[in-house]
């Protein structure tokens, strides 16, 4: 159900497990120069806080009703011009962006009244979902799975599925079925990609369960395939 103190708590949390994976990158990976196929912790970070920073001008376009600004390409094609434009800056510039993609979302979300974050009308998705979940799909999800990712490419999995598992334990406080499949889905995910695949078969059936759409999605996941052979696997589509 929602509230607006737990959004706020979670959304902080969230910033927080972000600055901690800036501030104790090791020297060489934060050094290191990235690629349009193997982005740098910098890109990143600027990938990140481009995302969350488009989604708040739709929202707030919408609350005050006015021409959102969507974009209909595919979001490989954003994501490639969001590398270009943001490559070359440094980590003070890219810091500075997420401090501000924080700072708009907390003031958004702080200052936005109820009816305003939970009213579907002003979705900017095309599954209807209000801001609220929007917020959290974007500021939560979507950025704890970039940095779980970049743990698992460079060797740290235990890092990876203990940031999964944290950001899903604050999910479920929710308690609202497609919030927390957000969760249980990414931690499917990384216990797959961290080789732990009864945990990742356990928490991919209670995702499934909360939230049956993902079905389709995750017979393709490519974060699934260790598990595709799997008798436990199989029997969830059974």
């Amino acid at each position: 159900m929602f509230s607006k103190a737990r959004l706020l708590d979670v959304l902080s949390f969230a910033h927080r497990q972000e600055m901690a994976f800036i501030d104790t990158l090791p020297d060489d990976e934060r050094a290191a120069g990235g690629a349009p196929d193997r982005w740098s912790a910098k890109d990143v970070m600027a990938h990140l806080a481009t995302w969350k920073l488009r989604l708040l001008d739709r929202l707030q376009a919408a609350a005050h009703g006015e021409p959102r600004p969507d974009d209909p390409r595919p979001d490989d094609e954003i994501n490639a011009e969001i590398y270009a434009a943001h490559h070359a800056k440094t980590w003070d510039e890219v810091r500075a962006m997420v401090a501000e993609a924080q700072s708009r979302t907390l003031t958004y979300a702080r200052t936005a009244p109820e009816a305003e974050l939970t009213n579907e009308d002003r979705s900017v998705h095309p599954d209807g979902r209000p801001p609220w979940i929007a917020l959290l799909a974007e500021n939560v999800s979507h950025a704890t799975a970039h940095l779980w990712d970049y743990h698992l490419h460079h060797g740290r999995p235990a890092q990876g599925v203990a940031l999964q598992e944290a950001v899903t334990e604050r999910l479920r406080a929710f308690d609202e079925p497609g919030i927390v499949a957000f969760g249980v889905y990414n931690l499917a995910c990384v216990y797959a990609r961290a080789g732990q695949p009864e945990q990742a078969v356990e928490a991919l059936g209670e995702a499934l369960r909360l939230r049956p759409a993902l079905t389709g999605w995750s017979q393709q996941d490519p974060d699934l395939d260790s598990l595709r052979d799997l008798p436990g696997y199989r029997a969830l589509y059974a």
